[in-house]
């Protein structure tokens, strides 16, 4: 039983049941606020209308501790922008670098997304210093450069008839906005209002995260909160196995239909 496991690696750690299931609960929250102020400052018909938007705290290896409700096949988009930057010594490269107050841009789709009109901003979470994890929102951009017009180019036969790929950018230093990408990415689009829209909505959405999780933190400590994140994945590995023995052995199909042309 999932149960009798997780309660057992949280004994092990000796994790308090109650408190641990309170912790869920405010992390559930703090991640839907800022879903929420993502999507009511967006200018994106089909993120503020449709909802497509998702927002979610990973740790430093890009493993997802808790995603917010939303479109959840994005959650690797995420996942790759860290491993991306971790794998191509962005930590260590003096030209780069990962500090507090920097946010990344990316929607390259060859590194974790699903197509060019799905960005994502990630931005590194620190408290009192510490490097903690990263704060993610993501959600989708009408008109981004394509060959056609609206985002989703009918005639695109390859991922660059789509727009203009962002793979992991930063697009924000130490608090600053970095004007001279910002300015790049406004003009490679027809509409440079509402990418500026929804850029800003992501990180006026990170930030909201950003200071409910300090808050957080204080009221929970900083042990228990890096205690409590990553027995979210192991919680949820368990889970996960349990779920997938469930399955009838077979062979499984589905239909999918694309709006390109072959």
């Amino acid at each position: 039983d999932h149960g009798i496991q997780v309660r057992e690696s949280m004994a092990e750690i000796n994790i308090d049941p109650v408190k641990y299931e309170i912790f869920c609960q405010r992390l559930s929250e703090i991640l839907t606020e800022g879903k929420e102020v993502t999507r009511y400052l967006s200018g994106s018909t089909i993120a503020r209308e449709a909802g497509e938007v998702v927002t979610g705290y990973f740790l430093k290896d890009g493993e997802a501790a808790f995603i917010s409700s939303g479109i959840l096949m994005h959650i690797l988009n995420v996942t790759g922008v860290i491993q991306y930057a971790i794998n191509h010594q962005y930590l260590e490269d003096p030209g780069i670098g990962i500090y507090e107050g920097d946010a990344f841009i990316n929607n390259d789709p060859w590194v974790g997304g699903v197509h060019t009109p799905d960005i994502a901003i990630v931005s590194p979470f620190f408290y009192q210093g510490k490097h903690l994890g990263y704060i993610a929102a993501l959600s989708h951009t009408t008109e981004i450069g394509g060959v056609e017009a609206g985002g989703m180019p009918p005639g695109a036969t390859e991922s660059y008839h789509d727009g203009v790929h962002l793979p992991v950018v930063k697009l924000v230093e130490r608090g600053h906005m970095r004007h001279d990408i910002y300015n790049m990415i406004l003009r490679a689009t027809r509409d440079p209002r509402g990418m500026e829209l929804d850029m800003k909505a992501r990180m006026a959405g990170n930030q909201r995260i950003d200071n409910r999780l300090k808050s957080l933190i204080d009221d929970f400590g900083l042990e228990f909160f890096e205690q409590g994140t990553q027995h979210l994945l192991e919680e949820v590995e368990v889970i996960a196995r349990d779920r997938f023995k469930s399955f009838r052995p077979g062979i499984y199909r589905e239909r999918v239909f694309n709006d390109t042309v072959s």
